[in-house]
């Protein structure tokens, strides 16, 4: 018989409420000062957002390499709606902390500088396709919607996953680190190779490639997408190297 309690959506969407409950506990406990605990506490919640995006992204891929009879396989594949849904959640908390504690609502946003605008402009687009993704996660309203407009809306993640890395880079204050940027570029590299097989897998079925022919092109799209992402620096400075450039200017 079905019940919520066998169904292990149920538990990561509980799982992630009960995380947000501890991550507040554990900042207003250790932070004293008003502002620095809604400053960490946006930051842990926008880290968390993008660890349940990750995963929820990393399955498509990773199910596309491995038999999908496989039990784990199957469960993950059943998981994915809900990693999203709470991604979606974590997406709220950060941006609530943002604007309604932070920067004191959408008035302020014209006295913030350039780069703080263009990164909440992405954040922003990031932001509503993940809690549209949320609201048509059911399987009522994905039977409404047919599961052609589902998909398509659905693919509107992978734009978002380059506008949360700007987003990221522009404005947050860990980026600059070293330790952070191998952790980070660890990481969607091991999301970039699946994508790449994926990607290439399902053109070489469509004109019939050789292997040979599919492995070249799965190595060319993982090295331009890894290409892109160590060229972003290069691309735009953060505000951070802004700020610093014009400090040490000042003091010369």
């Amino acid at each position: 018989m079905y019940s919520i309690f066998n169904n292990s959506r149920f538990y990561i969407l509980l799982s992630a409420f009960i995380l947000s409950s501890l991550v507040l506990a554990t900042l207003r406990l250790q932070i004293q000062s008003d502002q620095l605990f809604y400053i960490r506490t946006q930051q842990v919640f926008g880290l968390i957002a993008c660890v349940y995006l990750y995963f929820a992204v990393l399955i498509t891929p990773l199910s596309g390499i491995v038999n999908k009879k496989n039990t784990p396989i199957r469960l993950l594949l059943f998981s994915r709606r809900s990693l999203g849904v709470a991604a979606a959640y974590f997406t709220v908390l950060h941006v609530g902390f943002t604007f309604i504690e932070q920067i004191d609502g959408y008035e302020s946003l014209a006295f913030l500088p350039q780069r703080f605008k263009v990164a909440f402009i992405v954040g922003a687009f990031a932001s509503v396709v993940l809690l549209l993704m949320a609201a048509t996660s059911f399987d009522s309203v994905i039977k409404k919607m047919t599961v052609r407009r589902w998909k398509n809306l659905h693919h509107l993640v992978y734009p978002s996953i380059v506008f949360i890395i700007i987003h990221v880079w522009l404005i947050g204050t860990h980026a600059r680190q070293d330790s952070v940027k191998f952790m980070v570029v660890g990481v969607l590299s091991v999301l970039f190779v699946l994508e790449a097989i994926r990607i290439s897998k399902s053109i070489a079925k469509r004109y019939n490639m050789l292997r040979a022919e599919r492995d070249t092109l799965a190595l060319a799209i993982f090295v331009l997408m890894i290409g892109s992402l160590m060229a972003l620096p290069l691309l735009t400075p953060s505000y951070h190297d802004d700020h610093e450039s014009a400090l040490t200017e000042t003091r010369q």
